[in-house]
């Protein structure tokens, strides 16, 4: 009869083991996939670019396929993300840090979201301007997984001001000269002409190192602007070697309408 009940107890046992390694084994565990946040890869204009040293992957650079960037509205960075396909993916986290300093969480986002515009304000001793911002993504599952993107990282410079022509300025032809104030320590502007619809027309970059303060630009294309609405809009860029990297700075103006009649 005891080595009965003895039995019986070695029973209970094994079986409350099993049961206990059943719960273990079905927690999720698994973190989401991580993150690929892109480095500045090119601007407007740059055409077809190689991804990598080995230039066997390349992409037509637009304005929402480049990686971090500047945007034309306010002083902001945008950052932008391969978009996460884990099923159980529950948040996005985003951090932003100055060199040298710890990161701080600067929001949240559903799972959904692949980009992310930063409006940037002086931060104690940053200003938002010739600051190198750095920012990494947490991706959080539903179980409290956790994955880090890599850290990418820009400078925002001081916008072009723009001087004529003047927002919805009607023309009679494309021969049109365009004007804005030079900015502080800018190495190269590029004047970009869109059309209606907002898409890539055409560009012109200017190396300002001796330029006046008053910067002029003729639209100079062998083909001429048919009638219609067009925008134009002058990034200005810096980009530096930097302990070894190229470092990306730069800025987006607003962007203008005129109209050839």
């Amino acid at each position: 009869m005891k080595q009965a009940f003895i039995i019986l107890q070695l029973i209970v046992l094994v079986l409350l083991l099993a049961c206990s390694g059943e719960e273990v084994t079905g927690v999720d565990k698994t973190p989401p996939s991580k993150p690929l946040l892109y480095k500045h890869l090119g601007d407007t204009g740059d055409g077809w670019v190689y991804l990598d040293e080995s230039q066997t992957d390349s992409l037509y650079i637009n304005e929402y396929n480049n990686g971090i960037d500047a945007v034309p509205t306010g002083n902001k960075i945008r950052i932008h993300w391969e978009h996460i396909l884990d099923k159980d993916l529950k948040i996005i986290r985003i951090f932003r840090f100055a060199r040298g300093y710890h990161a701080i969480k600067i929001d949240s986002l559903a799972a959904d979201y692949d980009e992310y515009e930063d409006q940037l304000v002086n931060i104690g001793d940053f200003p938002a301007l010739e600051t190198e911002w750095n920012y990494f993504i947490q991706a959080i599952d539903h179980a409290g997984n956790m994955s880090i993107s890599d850290t990418v990282s820009y400078r925002l410079i001081e916008k072009a001001s723009l001087l004529t022509p003047a927002d919805n300025t009607s023309l009679m032809n494309s021969n049109i000269t365009f004007k804005w104030n030079k900015g502080r320590d800018v190495e190269k502007y590029r004047l970009l002409i869109f059309d209606h619809m907002q898409q890539y027309l055409w560009h012109r970059d200017l190396d300002v190192s001796l330029e006046e303060n008053i910067i002029e630009l003729e639209y100079n294309s062998n083909n001429p602007l048919p009638k219609g609405t067009y925008y134009w809009r002058v990034d200005a860029f810096r980009d530096r070697i930097e302990g070894g990297d190229k470092f990306f700075s730069g800025s987006e103006s607003l962007e203008r309408k005129f109209i050839i009649e």
